[in-house]
């Protein structure tokens, strides 16, 4: 049986990077520290990933920038032009699940800042006739602060007041209720879950199943009707913007696609200093969002 684990990593000009929030504690906007970061552990990052293919005895495939991803990259932004260049390299890690798929029996896809500490092989631990990520439930309990829900439960802060205050496009809440308005313009109630695409695996079967971009004209224009229609208010609806995620979550709940959620210790998400507890080194897969890989690699015994 033929398996390939693959990444992508392709290098965002400075002048095409979205200057957006910065993370927990630092000064710097987000995509400058990542694009600094990945310069920095690249190879270690690399490594990481070829190591765990090796004990796989899977392929493993670092795609980055080339006339495939070029055309791609032309005829996503054809399609949908507000989209940044990292946005559509979440797509194309997608495009590339559905072709792998297509030469590969067995496939995983792990984005460039998750890192490996397990000897565990995920294509011996996982049904893969069904697809396998890890999935969020991101309403208001679980997605807001505490202090934001409070306040909007005493009627201190409206829905709309907590929108505009606190959330940006994003966040898992503004991602979830996107979804959930593509649903509605087919009529469908949603449910809370989001998932998240760092970590995807599937065989031949499952994967055959999403047709994600022979249907993506109909997805985009479903997308843009959910936002003509504005049915959660015009705050929230001005953040929604087409995304890998909302686009995926609405997909496998849309089409009932057979999915099972990864537990934490195979997408364990760090992204600030409270997240380096002493059980993160019982996680096999860690997605280190904010890009502090030498905290993770210090905490798990990664040699650097």
């Amino acid at each position: 049986m033929k398996s390939i684990i693959y990444s992508i990593h392709i290098d965002i000009p400075q002048e095409k990077l979205e200057i957006n929030s910065t993370y927990e504690g630092d000064q710097e906007p987000k995509s400058v520290k990542t694009k600094k970061q990945f310069e920095k552990f690249y190879h270690i990052l690399y490594q990481n990933k070829q190591h765990y293919a090796d004990l796989c005895q899977a392929d493993f495939k670092l795609f980055t920038q080339d006339a495939d991803y070029d055309d791609f990259l032309k005829q996503m932004k054809h399609n949908t032009s507000n989209l940044f260049d990292f946005d559509v390299i979440n797509f194309y890690k997608l495009f590339l699940f559905e072709k792998l798929s297509q030469h590969y029996d067995q496939v995983l896809y792990l984005d460039f800042d998750v890192v490996i500490n397990t000897k565990l092989n995920f294509f011996n631990e996982f049904d893969l006739n069904k697809i396998h990520a890890r999935a969020f439930n991101s309403d208001k309990n679980s997605a807001w602060h505490q202090s934001w829900l409070v306040k909007y439960e005493t009627n201190q802060l409206s829905f709309d007041d907590v929108v505009k205050k606190h959330l940006e496009k994003h966040n898992m809440f503004v991602k979830n209720t996107a979804k959930q308005a593509m649903l509605l313009v087919d009529m469908q109630q949603g449910n809370d879950l989001l998932i998240n695409t760092a970590v995807l695996g599937g065989n031949k079967n499952s994967i055959s199943k999403l047709n994600l971009f022979d249907r993506l004209e109909k997805f985009i224009d479903i997308f843009n009707t959910s936002k003509e229609d504005c049915f959660f208010g015009y705050a929230i609806t001005d953040l929604f913007f087409f995304n890998n995620e909302v686009v995926f979550s609405y997909l496998i709940e849309k089409y009932d696609i057979p999915f099972v959620a990864l537990d934490q210790t195979w997408h364990d998400i760090v992204w600030k200093d409270s997240h380096y507890h002493s059980k993160l080194t019982e996680s096999k897969f860690i997605h280190a969002i904010d890009k502090n890989f030498d905290k993770v690699f210090d905490k798990c015994g990664i040699k650097i």
